[in-house]
């Protein structure tokens, strides 16, 4: 548990200190790549900033019933479903249309996961 922790923690850092690279050295030229990578390390961010936040709520409730790829596919569709309003946000066009179609997709996408977690057990 404390190496996965510690990993988490060091993706957080690097993808942090990846996002403050580009955000001080990119240009309005810049291409869609420049683009596409702080994204990534956004997203990337924040999948470990909710993991390591969830498992030390679990840690210190003394509940860690679930297992690390429950909550790493949680926090990963949360980090999906913010860097996307994000992105929409960004090219001017969030509605509230667009943020209800983008959490009821990871909504859904979650009870995918967990329906076919069920229907293996049995």
């Amino acid at each position: 548990m404390r190496k996965s922790i510690f990993s988490l923690v060091v993706l957080s850092l690097l993808s942090l200190g990846l996002v403050t690279v580009i955000l001080f050295n990119s240009t309005p030229q810049n291409g869609v790549l420049t683009i596409f990578a702080f994204y990534f390390c956004v997203a990337i961010f924040i999948w470990t900033l909710f993991s390591i936040l969830i498992i030390t709520y679990k840690i210190r409730s003394k509940s860690l019933k679930q297992g690390l790829p429950t909550i790493f596919r949680r926090s990963f569709l949360f980090s999906i479903v913010i860097v996307c309003l994000i992105f929409f946000s960004s090219i001017s066009v969030l509605n509230i249309l667009s943020v209800i179609t983008i959490a009821s997709a990871a909504f859904l996408t979650e009870l995918f996961f967990v329906n076919r977690v069920i229907e293996k057990s049995k």
